[in-house]
């Protein structure tokens, strides 16, 4: 299992020291920088209220930006985007008055493990250990 983790630290040693704490606990091994990343995906998630606007008119209006999907419900949409076209289309549809709701750059996983009983309280564990250092951006 490939778990990328975002750490913010003036003191990068105690930050190496307490995440390989964490996973010695997991019987894991910490990884070289950016060895993992290969098996995510990095887009741009945004998600609107429906703003009067049909599917059609969304596609019209952000035409010219690279869009890996759009999909909608009765209560918005869901705009993915490459990273690079991100933060324009966030501004474009402010822009048309739309309210963003939610949207964020996200890593999305490649592949995925079904994990045991046991694995999965070995990761819950590790998660409770990062969202609880301050250090780590979990």
């Amino acid at each position: 299992m490939g778990i990328i983790v975002r750490t913010l630290s003036d003191n990068p040693n105690r930050v190496i020291s307490s995440l390989n704490g964490y996973i010695s606990k997991l019987k894991g091994s910490l990884a070289k920088p950016n060895s993992v990343k290969i098996n995510f995906q990095e887009q741009g998630i945004i998600l609107t209220d429906l703003n009067n606007y049909h599917d059609e008119a969304l596609l019209e209006l952000l035409i010219d930006y690279e869009l890996i999907d759009i999909n909608s419900d009765e209560e918005g949409y869901e705009i993915i985007t490459v990273p690079n076209a991100y933060y324009e289309v966030k501004k474009k549809l402010e822009a048309a008055g739309f309210k963003i709701h939610h949207s964020e750059l996200k890593l999305i996983p490649l592949l995925y493990v079904q994990l045991t009983p046991e694995q999965n309280e070995m990761f819950e564990r590790f998660s409770a250990s990062c969202e609880n250092d301050d250090d780590i951006q979990w």
